[in-house]
């Protein structure tokens, strides 16, 4: 069976929740995979509509005369800045936002289904791509037509931080990821007039470094050194609890009080008389939140490791295991509506149009790929890179493919190629294609970097010189990775990336490689070398072990059980990458498949690394499933207790009968559990994951 959907619904509903509460939850596009299903773009309303109130597709009086709407303004925005790569969202105030709203900036469409019409004076919206630099935001009634303009509304940085946010205490791991920066490795970072430690660079757009202490509230960020000035305005937020925005754990170890927020998602909103309680059976420190969602629990004897559980009727009950923090905000996933709700909103694509160039000893032609034998031809394959490893790639259409004797333009040869709107880079593969048996090999390639491209447009004139030579090999060799099982996992799996920071990642069908026998050495011909247009650039990799064939799909896709390890940031691929530090497949101990659970207990095993956390989900086989439980629970620990909330709250109890239980264990890099935030959910920041899913049965 696979685990792909209730995480899935899960994850979706937790980061449109972040996403609803200050951008993604870590400062670059909302629309960004929320997890390992790889299905981006979720609405961040929670029923799929656009609107965020019941009438606000009607044409309402606004001012209340009986007569026209009031007239359209625009007086602010915020926040007032973002990456280039857009996906900031924002909050326009101002006056006749009624009907629908078409929102531009620096030019660029705002996709409709980014757009919610709050109420008379509000709107949110997520910022397309756009240029460095100050950008025009534009409003316009659909109702009438009315415009309204807020000049130099918006400046796109030219640089972010991910995450965005971190506690006071510092130590918080980030990525200053740049467009057309000048990162060198002799630059220091400083975040709020401190520096930062443990700097590492990365390329010309990219170092990576660990925060300074600092004081509540937002923090410059700023960039010295031989790459030049860089600097971003409140470029990143200092908290002194748990995350304000992600939700979780944090405001240091627990000493005589725990302060506790239960909040729903996706709404965000505090969940008022939810029950919460610490450890497991009746007569712990218990009680209902107040109005906003929260509860206090005071005592000489609430010091080290916890459980805290909350529930709350019409949601699923979720649960703390062993942390010791003294602030926590838990989120609770609300239960399915049985009836369907609208579909959401379909979304616009750019295009893309250009040419590409072939020059050989000044001559115009194909004459940098071998000769054709026998059934090949020469042919070219033009793609876009994709924000993320984790996002589904977009198909780029017919124009993709480029014949020798296809259409000419003044430049080159000419393609059009359907594009995610955003930030990206363009690239060409040329090679000999046999048509006998399909396998085409690449010799040459392209790219153009920085391309931009808003919903709907499209854009012209992209040149790009194919006469970078794949003429490198990358051996990749797998350090005891999880071995095969009889019931899975059975084959081996890695994907060769080129990183190319905030323009994602080229992710190539030719760079994939399979086995299922214990040969775990890879080896991946026809790479660039990472100079000229991609000296910037790392090779990124993603290894591991997954169950059975599911076709050509990303890696995120594969059956489980599964185990992944990514690794990434080389430029020297000249001996053999060895990857390790894999996190072994989880199986279940109590119960054992299929079992009935024993006084609510879970148990399981797990090879290999620590993790930094596991998520236990318990759900139902419905379709789609229903959540029963959700559990965050500490790396190293194998066993949770589900309290009796039917005894103790009387709360409903699960369900009897067959039900499944995930659970999926997950490192991230140089945090710790006892500040875990939900943001760290999404495998976007881990650097090893892995999963199985199985049956029980309850009493």
């Amino acid at each position: 069976m696979t685990i792909r959907s209730l995480r899935a619904l899960w994850l979706t509903a937790v980061f449109q929740a972040l996403a609803g509460c200050g951008g993604d939850g870590n400062g670059h596009p909302a629309a960004l995979d929320a997890g390992a299903d790889g299905d981006s773009d979720a609405d961040a309303d929670a029923d799929g509509d656009s609107d965020a109130d019941a009438d606000a597709d009607t044409d309402s009086d606004a001012d209340g005369d009986g007569g026209l709407p009031a007239q359209l303004e625009l007086r602010t925005i915020s926040p007032d800045h973002g990456p280039v790569i857009g996906g900031t969202m924002v909050e326009l105030r101002g006056n006749g936002f009624v009907g629908q709203i078409a929102v531009r900036v620096g030019g660029r469409q705002v996709d409709p289904a980014d757009v919610q019409v709050v109420d008379d004076h509000r709107v949110v919206a997520v910022t397309p791509a756009g240029e460095i630099g100050p950008a025009d935001v534009e409003v316009e009634r659909d109702a009438d037509g009315s415009p309204a303009v807020l000049d130099d509304g918006f400046t796109y940085d030219r640089f972010y931080v991910d995450p965005a946010r971190g506690s006071i205490a510092g130590g918080t791991r980030i990525s200053i990821i740049g467009a057309e920066t000048t990162f060198d490795a002799g630059d220091v970072v400083r975040i709020g007039g401190s520096d930062a430690t443990d700097i590492v660079w990365i390329s010309e757009t990219r170092i990576d470094c660990r925060t300074p202490p600092g004081t509540e509230g937002a923090a410059d960020v700023a960039i010295r050194g031989p790459g030049g000035d860089h600097d971003l305005d409140d470029g990143f937020l200092y908290y002194n609890a748990a995350d304000p925005f992600g939700g979780g754990l944090g405001g240091g170890p627990l000493d005589g009080t725990m302060n506790v927020t239960v909040l729903a998602v996706p709404s965000f909103m505090p969940i008022e008389a939810a029950f919460v309680m610490l450890g497991v059976e009746a007569g712990t420190y218990q009680g209902e939140t107040d109005a906003n969602g929260q509860i206090t629990f005071s005592g000489d004897d609430l010091t080290g490791r916890q459980v805290l559980t909350a529930a709350a009727e019409g949601f699923a009950p979720s649960s703390f295991v062993e942390f010791d923090a003294t602030d926590v905000t838990i989120l609770l996933f609300p239960l399915p509506d049985p009836s369907d709700g609208p579909p959401p909103p379909g979304r616009y694509a750019a295009t893309v149009e250009g040419e590409l160039m072939f020059f050989s000893d000044m001559e115009v032609g194909w004459s940098n790929i071998p000769d054709p034998i026998g059934n090949e031809e020469k042919i070219a394959y033009v793609n876009t890179s994709k924000p993320s490893i984790f996002t589904d790639p977009v198909p780029p259409g017919a124009g993709s493919v480029v014949n020798e004797d296809g259409e000419r333009g003044s430049n080159g040869w000419r393609f059009s190629i359907v594009a995610r709107p955003g930030a990206f880079a363009v690239y060409a593969l040329a090679g000999l294609l046999n048509n006998d048996t399909g396998v085409f090999t690449p010799y040459v390639m392209g790219v153009a970097r920085n391309v931009l491209a808003g919903p709907a447009e499209t854009v012209q004139d992209i040149l790009i010189d194919m006469s970078i030579p794949l003429d490198h090999e990358v051996v990749v060799d797998l350090v005891d990775p999880p071995p095969t099982g009889d019931f899975g996992p059975d084959r081996y799996r890695v994907d060769t990336f080129v990183d190319l920071g905030g323009e994602g990642v080229i992710a190539r069908d030719d760079s994939i490689a399979r086995e299922r026998s214990g040969l775990n050495s890879f080896e991946f011909p026809w790479q660039p070398p990472l100079d000229g247009s991609l000296v910037d650039a790392r090779f990124l990799f993603v290894a591991g072990i997954h169950t059975g064939d599911n076709g050509n799909v990303p890696f995120y896709q594969e059956y489980n059980p599964f185990s992944w390890r990514i690794d990434g940031g080389y430029t020297e691929v000249n001996e053999a990458i060895e990857i390790g530090d894999f996190l072994g497949v989880p199986t279940a101990v109590s119960p054992p498949f299929g079992g009935e659970v024993d006084g609510r207990r879970l148990a399981w095993g797990g090879e290999g690394a620590t993790p930094t956390f596991q998520n236990v989900i318990v759900q139902t086989l419905d379709v789609p499933p229903a959540p029963i439980w959700n559990m965050i629970v500490r790396g190293g620990v194998e066993e949770v207790e589900m309290p009796d909330l039917a005894a103790i709250a009387g709360l409903a109890a699960p369900p009897s009968g067959e039900n499944m239980w995930i659970v999926w264990r997950q490192t991230v890099p140089n945090i710790e559990f006892d500040d875990f935030s939900y943001i760290y959910l999404s495998p976007e920041y881990a650097s090893a994951y892995s999963a199985d899913a199985f049956l029980l049965t309850f009493p």
